[in-house]
């Protein structure tokens, strides 16, 4: 029988299974991948991860159990500083695509990122915005930061370099940066953004239970929604919390509205699950607070994540897109 909420090591174990054999993926910390290609030339680097089991790593596809490895970080002030180097070590020249990650906790304002390659140096600043304070969350998922040419030997890298102009983007969390991951890869990934659904249930296995809304039929599982869209439907899960705001106006108006419903009800099978219940699968799939969408297609690929303030009607356009 499929589990009513998949556990997070079989969903890292799933997603982890997608890393061509040819990308290099390297972690900060011994018991991670590739550890001698990493290097803290300067810094107040710390550990971070473990306490509890789970948090401070990121589930990016590809890395080790974050159960069982950790990472490193940073805590921002007036006097952080800090570098390190993530390098790929090649034998002979290639041309790769350039990846990094960081954990959820990730809360800095301005991270900067040095690409050492062939050519020269390139520098890129990005926020390391785990909780999404600024807009959509980039954390637990691979950052591109573009393709270069690398020269064989262990002298060029991608650097993570924290100053004192990196602040905390949301004041109510922990400010800090994060050296967690970095991913060289031949092919442009196709796996950077949310994780897939765990697969399908088999045939035969119990049916999940379900509640009707306004003529709309909401499933308590993914397992149940994976299986009532077939080969054809697409995949709505929503992640609600008796209480919060965000995901009150989604469940008592936007998602009973009739323009909606018409649009869900033709091509969609839908999921509601409690954030609270199933945070570990919530994490996994980059949904950081009730009140948030995530659409998959029928293979349980990932199409797109809605959350915030929007009227019925620009919900409802924004499904008949997909």
């Amino acid at each position: 029988m499929w589990p009513k909420s998949l556990g997070l090591s079989t969903l890292f174990i799933l997603c982890a299974a997608v890393v061509p054999a040819e990308d290099i993926v390297i972690e900060a910390r011994p018991e991670g991948k590739n550890f001698d290609h990493y290097a803290e030339p300067a810094g107040n680097w710390m550990n971070s991860g473990g306490a509890p089991p789970g948090h401070g790593k990121s589930r990016a596809p590809g890395l080790s159990d974050p159960n069982k490895v950790g990472t490193r970080k940073i805590l921002l002030g007036p006097k952080a500083n800090g570098e390190a180097r993530f390098m790929p070590k090649l034998t002979k020249p290639e041309k790769l695509f350039v990846y990094v990650t960081w954990p959820r906790e990730g809360n800095a304002s301005s991270v900067t990122y040095v690409v050492k390659h062939a050519g020269g140096e390139e520098v890129k600043k990005m926020p390391q915005d785990g909780w999404g304070s600024s807009g959509a969350s980039n954390a637990g998922v691979w950052n591109e930061l573009g393709q270069f040419t690398f020269n064989a030997g262990d002298d060029q890298y991608v650097a993570v370099r924290i100053g004192p102009d990196a602040a905390a983007l949301d004041t109510r969390n922990i400010p800090q940066a994060y050296a967690d991951a970095a991913r060289f890869s031949s092919e442009k990934l196709t796996d950077v953004g949310s994780s897939p659904l765990p697969l399908a249930p088999k045939p035969g296995t119990a049916a999940a239970k379900t509640t009707s809304v306004g003529g709309l039929e909401w499933h308590d599982s993914i397992a149940g929604a994976r299986s009532a869209a077939g080969s054809s439907k697409k995949i709505l899960l929503f992640f609600s919390a008796p209480g919060a705001t965000a995901s009150e106006l989604y469940e008592n108006t936007l998602l009973k509205d009739p323009a909606v419903v018409a649009v869900l009800s033709g091509g969609f099978a839908c999921a509601k699950l409690n954030f609270v219940q199933n945070v570990e699968t919530a994490y996994k799939l980059q949904v950081f607070k009730a009140g948030t969408i995530m659409i998959y297609d029928a293979q349980g690929g990932f199409l797109k994540k809605i959350d915030g303030p929007r009227t019925a009607a620009d919900l409802a356009a924004e499904l008949k897109k997909l």
